[in-house]
């Protein structure tokens, strides 16, 4: 029981504490001598194996814990070796995320434990060439003669090196059992020991409503299927590494998908394809009515929602207007979602160009022309600058620092969902890797038209357009501000007049 306890307490901490860099952490497991919980959350460097041999040195046992979206593969290979060779068990806790080079260095533990709705996903070696992941034999070699070490058989080694590089294959327990991996499930243990003198008690047990209290339950259940609603969407417009976990967590293991059964590892799947198709996603709600049913604690929602996608590698955006269908089940506490399904009624597309000019010029207005750059860098790319504060969003950074300028000469401007129809975002000197933060997020003007753009910029100009509210905050309006290479200052606000098409600069 008290490891079972153990392994709870990795998992909350996981949950509750993950890091935003690679974060390895020791902690002694109380009455068990000699044993401690490794937790591993963070993108695996080069430099981590080392950080994890100096972690674990004085342990002869202990467990590993891992939340992870990959990283260095030598690393994830070097971690899983010291694993192996010390008989460490090894964890990714139910409703957590552990990919390629994480997965790697997981398939090292003596005993492979998998939490329920833990995402466990493998593919290809690969090296990055130019922003664009590329196979590469000698890192498969590596990868190969690590998994036959491990003692896994030739159809596990297909298994786990078979996705390209781009994608994902995502482990269950039945291809676990199929293809020669040993795998045991971990579930979070629901006893609790009993509480010492002194310490405070837990919660009672829920006590069933009376009928006469059942009003008050559906008008509960309502509140909360709203909310759910209302997360999901929040977190579906976050980058995917954020949105998988969350997905993983609230979709039930079988999902009426579109009107047919499907499992969770293939409703996951579909969702990350869809993702990579569309790195940027907004999301907003017209309306919708709930209607739920305090007798199973069920919720059906139906709507139109408004959506925009983009893909910059594409060069293309596509917004529209669908009718969705939702089934939410709270029967176990937390939210599952129980049916899906969605239907087009409005779908545009055009290049992402063409949504810079989206809002009509007004001669009267500050003109991109008005504040030109001095000159336009070509020269290659530096490494961005990271720091403590931009760890978190080191992906979509260094992603963005190779890409040519597309904002005032030598600058890429990046921006990315921060909740539903809310951006943030940030600006990348290509010269120097310096980062500068935009300074708001800006929000809530989708309604308005779906074609417009939330954020306007050109290459050859220091002229930037934020159209909607600045942190949340009114008024509603176009709010120009142009940027000297470390601020962006403010010029003038244009107040909504319902139509952000007459409150642009175009010229």
């Amino acid at each position: 029981m008290r490891l079972a306890l153990a392994f709870l307490a990795c998992y909350c901490a996981l949950n509750y504490g993950m890091a935003r860099a690679a974060e390895i952490k020791a902690t002694p497991i109380s009455g068990l001598p000699d044993t401690a919980l490794i937790t591993v959350s963070g993108v695996l460097e080069s430099s981590d194996a080392e950080r994890f041999r100096a972690a674990v040195a004085m342990y002869p046992k202990a467990i590993v814990a891992f939340q992870s979206t990959g990283g260095s593969l030598i690393a994830g290979i070097d971690i899983g070796t010291q694993i192996r060779f010390r008989n460490y068990t090894a964890l990714v806790p139910s409703g957590t995320l552990c990919a390629s080079a994480c997965a790697t260095a997981w398939l090292g533990g003596t005993k492979r434990l998998m939490g329920s709705g833990a995402l466990i996903g493998f593919h290809a070696a690969y090296i990055d060439q130019n922003g664009q992941a590329t196979e590469t034999g000698v890192g498969n070699a590596l990868l190969g003669a690590y998994l036959n070490k491990l003692g896994l058989p030739d159809r596990a080694i297909v298994f786990i090196t078979q996705a390209h590089p781009n994608e994902l294959t995502w482990l269950t327990m039945a291809d676990a059992a199929r293809e020669g991996i040993d795998v045991a499930l971990f579930t979070v243990p629901t006893e609790a020991p009993s509480a010492a003198p002194g310490s405070i008690a837990g919660p009672a047990p829920p006590v069933s409503p009376a009928p006469s209290s059942l009003p008050s339950v559906t008008t509960s259940l309502e509140q909360r299927a709203s909310a759910s609603l209302t997360e999901m969407l929040s977190r579906l417009s976050q980058s995917t590494s954020l949105a998988l976990p969350y997905l993983s967590s609230v979709y039930a293991d079988e999902v009426m998908y579109y009107g047919k059964p499907t499992r969770k590892q293939e409703v996951l799947q579909d969702n990350m394809k869809y993702m990579d198709r569309w790195p940027e996603r907004t999301y907003g709600i017209i309306k919708d009515t709930v209607d739920c049913n305090s007798a199973d604690l069920t919720c059906l929602i139906n709507g139109q929602m408004r959506w925009s996608a983009r893909s910059t590698a594409r060069n293309i955006e596509a917004y529209g207007t669908s009718d969705f269908l939702y089934k939410f089940g709270f029967s176990s506490g937390s939210p599952q979602l129980l049916s899906q399904s969605s239907h087009v009624v409005t779908r545009s597309r055009r290049p992402i160009e063409a949504a810079i000019g989206a809002l009509a010029p007004s001669a009267s207005l500050p003109q991109y022309r008005d504040y030109p750059v001095a000159r336009t860098y070509h020269g290659a790319n530096a490494p961005v600058a990271l720091t403590k504060q931009t760890m978190q969003f080191q992906t979509r950074l260094r992603v963005a620092a190779k890409e040519e300028p597309n904002f005032a000469g030598n600058y890429v401007l990046e921006y990315w969902g921060c909740g539903t129809t809310c951006l943030m975002g940030a600006v990348i000197d290509v010269a120097t890797g310096e980062i500068t933060w935009l300074p708001f997020t800006i929000c809530c003007a989708m309604s308005v038209d779906p074609g417009f753009q939330a954020i306007n910029f050109k290459p050859n100009s220091r002229l930037v357009v934020f159209a909607g509210l600045r942190n949340e905050q009114q008024p509603m309006g176009a709010h120009f501000y142009w940027f000297d290479g470390r601020e962006f200052h403010f010029i003038t606000t244009v107040l909504d007049d319902g139509s952000f098409g007459k409150h642009s600069a175009t010229k």
